[in-house]
């Protein structure tokens, strides 16, 4: 999987418009991007997880997902090709995702970092225009809808990934694709505190652990 294999699909994106197809070849290329391939249901984003980077879709259907106390998915929106994820994230004060990013079909994401970002702003005022236009109208769709939803606990940031590892893995067993140290990272919590949380959830039967392993009970 080659940049090379999207460049004129990318070419083709309003955000890219004012560029020749050669330049933004070279923009992208010096400054590190990166593409991602996903899964179905493979996630992709989970929720309290910090926003380093924009990525724009570029083939596929993600969504923005929230699990309710009963399990039940409430799908915030779809983003398909030419979608950006994370624009308005990125420059934010408080840079973490509300809620959980999912892959609903096999996708390719491209990843563009800030100072890319803001090299691209330098030399093009048209490509400012238009992130400053998707910033502001991603911001206005999803503003209700994060309002409804309170922040989660850790006890539901534990469930919303379990939950959608099982999915994922096709199995109530989940293997963990790091240390429990790095999960806690990835939650935004200390390692005491998810190791703390863990404990409850087993007592009140909700799961079963081990070092490498974390077990969702019916």
């Amino acid at each position: 999987m080659k940049l090379n294999d999207y460049m004129e699909d990318l070419a083709q994106l309003p955000l890219f418009e004012d560029f020749r197809k050669y330049d933004l070849r070279n923009h992208l290329m010096e400054r590190g991007t990166a593409l991602h391939r996903y899964l179905k249901n493979e996630m992709i984003y989970l929720q309290g997880q910090t926003a380093s980077k924009m990525d724009i879709v570029l083939s596929g259907k993600v969504s923005v997902q929230r699990l309710d106390e009963n399990g039940n998915v409430l799908r915030i929106e779809n983003f398909r090709k030419g979608s950006l994820i994370g624009a308005n994230l990125i420059f934010s004060t408080f840079r973490t995702y509300p809620m959980t990013v999912i892959a609903e079909e096999e996708s390719v994401l491209i990843s563009l970092d800030a100072p890319l970002i803001l090299h691209l702003c330098s030399i093009n005022s048209n490509f400012m225009l238009k992130f400053l236009q998707a910033v502001s109208d991603r911001t206005l769709v999803l503003t209700n809808k994060i309002e409804e939803i309170s922040p989660g606990t850790l006890r539901n940031k534990l469930l919303d990934y379990l939950t959608y590892e099982k999915k994922f893995q096709k199995r109530s067993t989940i293997v963990l694709d790091g240390t429990k140290k790095q999960l806690a990272e990835r939650l935004g919590v200390q390692r005491t505190s998810l190791s703390r949380e863990l404990q409850k959830m087993k007592r009140d039967g909700l799961i079963e652990y081990d070092r490498n392993t974390i077990t969702l009970k019916d």
